[in-house]
């Protein structure tokens, strides 16, 4: 076959010149053969051997060099009539290497996914193992075992790397062992927990969805705002952690979509909360800020580069406020402890800085976040909410930032300009904390939980 392709390239490739063109979709021997912005080409060697090369330079040179440095020269059409069968041996050859090029390619890569996926699984200190571990574990309600376990079940059957490496069979048996020590089957758990049944989380996401498009009617009044604010919420809250396992295989997707091909959890450590609170879950923000308008995310914003998302000092705004987002699904919000922040997330860092205007006595609004001295929010608009959002083990949490006078008030505040403020820490005494899962304790601020009021 390709001897008969190589005869009908040099005797047919032109059988009706006069159209322009040549015909059979061959191209005339002086033209370079092009695909996919690449050449292909049969060269001779010094050695009188001949090989196929991938040649990306189009000028006009007859004479290359090999990749031992001997000179190699273009075949012409003549030479391809005298040794059609060199020649063939020659294509069958680059054609066998680059299939073996691709194979490797693809063995490398899928080598790579499954040590990505072996550290995201079993890392000490960051996999999903941990979840199981520790104290905040141990403390935990069966019944809440039972979901955590159950979750992550379902997270490590669609994924088949994680499969592939053992997660899947590794916490399904966990979850049979508990169910066995709770008498229970699965099936029996499943009826047990209502976010689990398919039929019902269809319909509530069904009115869920339909009740953020009367949301966006613009002759929608303020009682029927509240009317759908207050049953959204109750359905959202009804089935956060599926909503909320949903929106983490669309951050994951983004992910991919964007270059990274396999998120290990620390990637997606909560990115799937801050998508929730973006899609779905938007009635939560507009509950908390008092407005209802669009929820952006800071990792979608133009200006930043997507190498400094992750230093971001909030995560998503909206146009009256911003909003940080924590997904700490094991945290007890009653029991009397403190909530520990970073406290960049009023300082700014080195290359995000947020800043205040004062309004009265003690009293501020966010006047901007600049990136690189570069504003990220339209600076007509009066930010007279920053609120904390925490997904903890037994619902959803909110904070207000500039409600706290243990934090934002005139001692801690210093004049940058005109009415414009930056936060200082001088006057609250130095902590450190592990916070968002980090390997090391970082500078925090503590907040007393009780200041935290459960969303409902």
């Amino acid at each position: 076959m390709l001897k008969q392709l190589l005869y009908l390239y040099n005797d047919g490739h032109n059988p009706f010149p006069s159209m322009g063109q040549g015909g059979l979709g061959y191209h005339l021997p002086q033209y370079r053969k092009r695909m996919h912005g690449e050449a292909l080409h049969i060269y001779k060697n010094a050695d009188g051997s001949f090989e196929v090369v991938d040649d990306y330079n189009y000028e006009d040179k007859n004479i290359y060099s090999n990749e031992e440095g001997l000179p190699r020269g273009l075949v012409d059409e003549e030479e391809t009539k005298q040794q059609p069968d060199v020649l063939i041996e020659a294509i069958e050859r680059k054609i066998e290497e680059d299939k073996q090029k691709k194979e490797s390619d693809k063995k490398t890569l899928e080598e790579e996914r499954l040590i990505q996926a072996l550290d995201e699984f079993n890392n000490p200190d960051t996999g999903l193992i941990s979840e199981i571990q520790g104290e905040l574990y141990d403390r935990m309600t069966p019944e809440h075992k039972l979901s955590l376990l159950y979750s992550l079940v379902e997270y490590t059957d669609s994924n088949e790397y994680l499969k592939a490496v053992g997660a899947h069979s590794f916490f399904k048996n966990k979850l049979n062992d508990l169910l066995d020590e709770q008498n229970l089957t699965l099936r029996e758990f499943e009826e047990l927990n209502p976010d689990d049944n398919e039929e019902i989380i269809k319909e509530d996401i069904i009115d869920i969805k339909n009740n953020n498009l009367k949301l966006k009617d613009p002759n929608i009044s303020q009682t029927e705002i509240n009317k759908v604010i207050k049953s959204n919420t109750e359905l959202i809250l009804k089935h956060k952690e599926k909503l909320i396992n949903d929106a983490t295989e669309e951050a994951r997707q983004k992910m991919i979509s964007k270059g990274n091909l396999n998120p290990t959890k620390q990637d997606l450590s909560g990115k799937g909360f801050e998508q929730f609170l973006c899609s779905t879950g938007e009635s939560l923000v507009y509950k908390s800020v008092g407005q209802i308008g669009k929820v952006n995310n800071f990792d979608d914003h133009n200006l930043i580069p997507m190498d400094k998302q992750k230093y971001g000092v909030v995560d998503l705004f909206i146009d009256n406020g911003i909003i940080e987002c924590k997904d700490y699904k094991q945290t007890d919000m009653n029991d009397g402890n403190t909530f520990n922040i970073q406290d960049t997330k009023l300082l700014g860092n080195y290359s995000f800085d947020i800043y205040f205007e004062k309004i009265g006595t003690d009293k501020y609004v966010v006047s901007n976040i600049l990136y690189n001295n570069r504003p990220l929010l339209n600076p007509t608009q009066q930010l007279n909410k920053y609120i904390l959002l925490v997904n903890a083990s037994d619902g959803i949490y909110k904070y207000d930032f500039l409600k706290d006078k243990d934090f934002v008030n005139d001692a801690n505040m210093i004049n940058v300009g005109s009415n414009i403020y930056k936060f200082t820490r001088d006057n609250i005494p130095m902590t450190k904390d592990y916070v968002s899962g980090g390997k090391s304790p970082v500078p925090s601020l503590r907040i007393d939980k009780n200041k935290f009021k459960k969303l409902k």
